[in-house]
């Protein structure tokens, strides 16, 4: 790169390039463990530059150890070259080393394309003594390389002269995003970094496409964490000292201050004023100009729809406001939220993350107006799947925000709280999840009037807590309540309103009112056809229930109907892998179990219960899902020992990621006592049956299905206890 004097833009393109090749070895299986400029060659092909990255010597599978140390060889060699060394692989003890290593050396690679140093600095690993070179990897931080290159000095000249630039416009293409980003790469807590290598490489795409990063600034509470650690004495000192001096001039300076706040406040808001109503009128002609006027016989079509409409604001708005950033960030805010009520969730992605990028950069990441976007950025993304990027956009949203007295009082702010609880929730993070929904309702009910549909929100991502950790007679008395209030303050056709007849519907469903739920799923599915459109993702979530539904009441042609079509639109919008659409295949699969198609039953299971764990990992609720399912398969087609083996995996997995007592676990207990009469192990077989009778007497009641279906098995063994 220092050769050929490659600019910035050309030395991150290349390095995506080698992100993809790693990404691939990884996909195959490998880490490579070893990654160092010396290991990527570049040849020139038609003119282009092409990375090639060789030597996997050192290389481990993912799945099997290769040797049988992992950072060190028989010989009491290192593994991996120290500068490029990630802190797991310079640790003393064994530890695990996974892909996440080799997304730090590449961190490596990148800090040094952009400051010819590594982050160890400028020495050579012969000057400074190994223990400490290990110590210095796994415990200090490395300054970012914006301000690694302002300690160089004249090297820092040369430096920037390779890449054509000046000390000053090096400094500046670096700053800020190309720092966070590089960080993220090298954070020492290995759970901080890139999940994969096209992660990272798709943050520096949206550097070099000029939209907001994924990687934001290390929150103050790290940092202060961070220094906390390393200086505990020192800062518990001058705690004591700095609350002995604020004590002492608190009362003195309240009433000036509290002056002053006024008067910001007040020329803040005529500021405010002003700076909207420009907005607004940029907006009105914008929607005059360019929108309504595609209506005209003239122009367009006098039918023409809102998507033809939107799609076409969104092919006109680049370069249209070149100097009113806030103009361009408010109407791609606009058509990012409206791509989103139609369901088109990968075309609102990027209008919101210009958006949040534009708004960020004029107002602040505080303001109310960054809130929002960041809020409706990581919930596009989480539709799509990608929980692990929408959790980092809205925690990343909260951690770097100073919670002013403004902030709080926003009603992004307790919205992007119950944004990150539901993607959390999704994770299965139900205590995580109920902790970030019960403060949004808390700060909902402080700020917001009572007929606010934000509360209902609030209340009804509650209620859904509620639901999935077994507290059913909770759950429907809240999920009532939102009904109620949705209807009278929205009306019936709202989808507010059917969102909430849905949850209803289901909660109705597990405590078995089959008749009620039915009905109700009848409902909100045909009017969400009306107001939502054929193929709306919440139109799709209300077939592929009531199909379950319907296969509940024997109505297994209907099923059956519903569910191909699900599959084949989830197939088309969003993807094979998709977890959805892999929900949509388990409930197929479940219905070839009833339709006594077994082979092709099984089948289904077990690639449903592949691509989850693969998609989703092994410790999930949808792979417990599977699991049950995969379990009733085997005990259809009488193979006994499999279905007792999968129950009990079942069994195991529900102890380990539900609440103690959740009628889950009752459930897979029942499934494995049927499988254990099977193979005549009667005393395993009438514990579990015990034990599950215990559990969903308590959480479903006595006359629930489940609980009849445990009563019915101990009483056939006579094991019924008075």
């Amino acid at each position: 790169c220092n050769e050929h004097r490659l600019t910035m833009r050309q030395r991150c393109e290349l390095f995506i390039q080698v992100c993809r090749a790693v990404q691939h070895a990884h996909q195959k299986g490998i880490i490579h463990r070893d990654l160092k400029p010396s290991n990527v060659l570049v040849m020139k092909l038609d003119g282009r530059a092409m990375p090639k990255v060789i030597d996997f010597g050192i290389a481990k599978a993912i799945d099997h150890r290769l040797t049988e140390q992992t950072i060190l060889t028989q010989d009491r060699q290192f593994v991996g070259t120290p500068q490029y060394m990630s802190p797991e692989q310079a640790a003393l003890e064994r530890m695990d080393i996974d892909t996440r290593s080799d997304i730090y050396a590449l961190g490596v690679l990148l800090y040094e394309l952009l400051t010819d140093v590594t982050p160890l600095g400028p020495e050579t690993p012969v000057q400074i003594a190994l223990l400490e070179m290990l110590r210095r990897i796994r415990e200090d931080d490395p300054p970012n390389p914006s301000d690694r290159l302002s300690r160089l000095g004249e090297k820092g000249t040369t430096i920037a002269e390779r890449r054509g630039l000046t000390p000053h416009s090096l400094d500046r293409e670096i700053r800020g995003e190309v720092d966070w980003v590089v960080m993220k790469a090298l954070e020492k807590d290995r759970t901080r970094r890139y999940e994969t290598a096209s992660e990272f490489a798709a943050d520096i795409e949206r550097i070099l496409n000029h939209e907001p990063v994924v990687a934001g600034p290390p929150s103050r509470t790290y940092r202060f964490r961070k220094f906390v650690q390393r200086n505990r004495a020192a800062v518990i000192s001058a705690a004591i000292i700095a609350f002995l001096l604020v004590a002492g001039v608190i009362s003195s300076t309240t009433f000036a201050v509290g002056q002053a706040r006024e008067r910001r406040a007040a020329d803040l808001a005529r500021i405010e004023s002003v700076r909207q109503a420009a907005i607004a009128q940029s907006v009105n002609a914008f929607l005059n100009d360019d929108l309504l006027s595609m209506a005209s016989p003239i122009r367009g079509s006098r039918d023409i729809t809102v998507r033809e409409a939107i799609d076409k604001a969104a092919e006109v708005i680049e370069g249209r406001f070149p100097d009113e950033p806030l103009v361009e960030a408010e109407i791609r805010g606009t058509v990012g939220e409206t791509y989103t009520r139609l369901g088109e969730y990968a075309l609102a992605e990027p209008q919101l993350l210009v958006s949040l990028h534009l708004t960020r950069q004029e107002l602040g990441f505080d303001a109310p107006r960054s809130l929002k976007r960041a809020k409706e950025l990581a919930a596009v993304i989480r539709r799509q799947g990608r929980f692990a990027e929408a959790e980092d956009v809205a925690r990343s949203a909260l951690e770097t925000v100073p919670l002013s007295e403004t902030t709080t009082s926003t009603r992004d702010y307790p919205a992007l709280l119950n944004g990150l609880g539901t993607i959390l929730r999704r994770q299965d993070r139900f205590e995580e999840a109920e902790q970030l929904y019960m403060e949004a309702l808390k700060v909902g009910r402080e700020i917001l009037d009572e007929s606010d549909r934000d509360l209902r929100v609030y209340l009804g991502s509650l209620s859904i807590i509620q639901h999935q950790t077994g507290r059913l007679a909770e759950a429907e008395q809240s999920m009532r309540e939102i009904v109620n209030l949705a209807e009278r303050q929205a009306g019936s056709d709202h989808p507010d309103t059917l969102a909430a007849m849905h949850n209803l519907a289901i909660t109705l469903a597990v405590k078995g009112d089959t008749s009620e739920s039915i009905e109700m799923f009848e409902h909100v599915a045909a009017r969400r056809k009306e107001v939502l459109g054929e193929d709306h993702p919440n139109r799709l979530s209300t077939l592929n229930d009531l199909s379950g539904m319907y296969q509940q009441a024997g109505r297994l042609e209907e099923a059956e109907a519903i569910l191909m079509e699900v599959l084949d639109v989830r197939r088309r919008l969003l993807s094979e892998r998709h977890p959805e659409t892999l929900s949509t295949l388990s409930d197929l699969a479940l219905l070839s179990t009833r339709q006594g198609k077994h082979d092709e039953a099984l089948v289904l299971h077990l690639e449903a219960l592949r691509l989850r764990r693969e998609v989703l990992g092994r410790e999930n609720t949808a792979v417990l899902d599977s699991l049950g399912k995969l379990g009733a398969a085997y005990f259809a087609l009488e193979r006994f020992v499999k279905a007792e083996e999968t129950h009990h995996e079942a069994v195991e997995l529900a102890r380990k990621i539900m609440p103690a007592g959740h009628w889950h676990i009752g459930s897979h207990l029942v499934s494995w006592g049927e499988s254990l009469i099977k193979l005549d192990r009667k005393s395993e077989a009438e514990t579990a049956l015990r034990e599950a009778h215990k559990i969903l007497v308590k959480a479903l009641g006595a006359e629930h299905d489940l609980t009849r279906r445990a009563a019915k098995l101990l009483e056939d063994r006579n094991a019924l206890p008075d």
